[in-house]
């Protein structure tokens, strides 16, 4: 799970797995496609710097992933 959505810059994440205690491997894209950020992170991702609109999320913990529209405020 991905919340909240919409977000005014920090989205938290849960996995609906159980996921251990893996960090998350994340990719970040715009709406057109374009990567804008990747990296591993626990619980959480920092979105706050980014301009109001839709963007794509990528999650997975290296066996189950899941994608999600964001909308950022």
């Amino acid at each position: 799970d991905v919340f909240p959505n919409p977000t005014t810059g920090t989205l938290h994440l849960r996995p609906r797995q159980i996921a251990g205690t893996e960090p998350l491997n994340y990719r970040l894209f715009s709406i057109t496609g374009a990567l804008l950020a990747q990296d591993r992170v626990n619980e959480q991702v920092e979105l706050g710097h980014l301009p109001a609109g839709i963007y794509i999320l990528e999650v997975s913990n290296g066996q189950i992933g899941s994608r999600h529209k964001i909308v950022r405020q």
